[in-house]
């Protein structure tokens, strides 16, 4: 049985969609085959269920050849690849890449493998390298870095360096998230202030009653913390680069 394997860690318009690379493949092995695609994984590492999935249909000896598009869509990182390639071999295992040359039953077409491998991991390092970079200058400049708003915010676009970011800026329900820090100060317990909001009509962002839990997230999120001192010295000794 052949394995078709496809993955896309982010889908965007200049990537291959899993069904694209499920078809390239398909034309260069035909016939029966089995399907394992991971759809927001990343290739840094093998902890993907349809990846796994598939390992232990091969240990099952279940598979006779593995395909996939290209040689980064199984691994970008050299160490976890070589070892695939042993476990291949060790089970008799084929392994095709559906766009790229490579014999694995000489040496050269092995070291060739293992020079491409190289690149895509260099690669992935790279990007990880300049998003890191990315997101240290827009914390710097005080840009919103993105996930849920937080409560009591509206994110808006703005033009910064002729570009367009969010930045954060208080909404109508600013005065309740005040009013939830202030009683946290005064040590009121979450479950009076949960009960105090209730009374008063105020709802969460989602619309719903307050309870303690939803209290504490709130709380949680630093947010509207203002950057004095004691958020500087919190924050660095929690691990984090001001």
């Amino acid at each position: 049985m052949v394995a078709i394997y496809a993955r896309q860690s982010v889908e965007r318009p200049d990537s291959v969609s899993i069904e694209a690379q499920i078809q390239r493949c398909t034309q260069v092995m035909p016939g029966e085959s089995r399907i394992y695609a991971d759809a927001g994984y990343s290739g840094k590492n093998t902890n993907r269920p349809e990846f796994e999935r598939m390992m232990r249909d091969l240990r099952s000896r279940k598979l006779t050849a593995v395909v996939s598009y290209r040689l980064d869509r199984i691994s970008r990182n050299i160490v976890d690849f070589a070892g695939l390639l042993n476990t291949f071999e060790q089970y008799g295992v084929q392994y095709v890449s559906a766009t790229e040359q490579f014999d694995t039953s000489t040496p050269m077409g092995r070291a060739m493998i293992y020079i491409v491998m190289v690149f895509a991991q260099l690669e992935r390092e790279t990007i990880a390298t300049r998003i890191s970079d990315n997101y240290r200058y827009r914390a710097a400049q005080g840009l919103f870095m993105g996930g849920n708003t937080p409560f009591g915010y509206d994110s808006r676009r703005v033009m910064f360096d002729g570009r367009r970011v969010s930045v954060l800026e208080p909404n109508a329900q600013a005065e309740i998230l005040r009013t939830i820090f202030l009683k946290f100060v005064c040590r009121e317990p979450l479950s009076g202030i949960s009960r105090e909001l209730n009374a008063r009509g105020a709802k969460t962002a989602k619309g719903n009653l307050w309870s303690p839990a939803a209290v504490k997230r709130v709380l949680q999120n630093i947010s509207p913390c203002p950057a004095d001192e004691p958020l500087y010295h919190f924050l660095t000794d929690g691990g984090y680069a001001i």
